[in-house]
C-alpha cells in the first residue's frame, strides 16, 4: 500500500514538472517570438524640426512596391509629381503598391511608429512634401530602424549600421 501511494506521489510529482518545463518553455519562447517578428518591420523614428517646411505641416507617405516593374516608374517620381499622381497610381496599381500616410506639424512629438507590409517589397520609398525646390523622396531598407528627421528645407535619414545621408533619390 506504501508503494503504491509513493508511486502516486512520484507520477503527481513528475507530471508537476513536466507541465511546469512545458509552461516554461511557452513563456520563455514568448520574448524570443516577439523581438522575431519585430525585426520583420519597418519601424520609423521621425522628428520634426520646429522650423520644417517655413512652419507648415508636413506630408510623409512611405510607399511599398511589390512588382519590379512599377520600381522603376515609382521611384522616378519626385515628392510633387508622387502626391499629384498618388490616387492615380493607387487606383491603377492597385496590389503592387500600398501607401502609409501621415501629416505632422512642426514641433510635433511623434511616437515610434511601425509599418507593416514592407518585408518582401521590390522597393520601399519615403516622399515629403515640402514646400521648397526638390526631389524630397529617400529609398527605405524594407526592414529594420529606420531615423526620419524632418529638418527645414528637406530630411535627413539614418539607418543605424550605414552612414547618415541627407535626403536621397532611390
Amino acid at each position: 500500500m506504501a508503494e503504491q501511494s509513493n508511486r502516486s506521489v512520484v507520477t503527481s510529482l513528475l507530471a508537476g514538472v513536466i507541465l511546469l518545463a512545458l509552461t516554461g518553455c511557452s513563456v520563455a519562447m514568448k520574448p524570443v517570438r516577439a523581438v522575431g517578428l519585430a525585426q520583420k518591420d519597418l519601424v520609423l523614428q521621425v522628428t520634426i524640426d520646429p522650423d520644417a517646411n517655413d512652419a507648415s505641416p508636413i506630408a510623409v507617405d512611405v510607399v511599398a512596391v511589390e512588382s519590379k516593374k512599377v520600381v522603376a516608374q515609382v521611384t522616378g517620381l519626385s515628392s510633387q509629381q508622387w502626391f499629384a499622381q498618388r490616387t492615380d497610381l493607387q487606383r491603377m496599381k492597385g496590389k503592387q503598391i500600398s501607401v502609409h500616410s501621415w501629416e505632422w506639424v512642426p514641433g510635433e512629438a511623434i511616437p515610434v511608429i511601425h509599418v507593416p507590409g514592407t518585408t518582401g517589397s521590390d522597393a520601399v520609398v519615403l516622399f515629403a512634401r515640402y514646400s521648397t525646390k526638390g526631389e524630397h523622396r529617400a529609398a527605405l531598407p524594407a526592414v529594420g530602424r529606420v531615423v526620419l528627421q524632418l529638418k527645414a528645407e528637406d530630411f535627413a535619414i539614418e539607418v543605424p549600421g550605414v552612414p547618415s545621408t541627407a535626403a536621397s533619390q532611390p
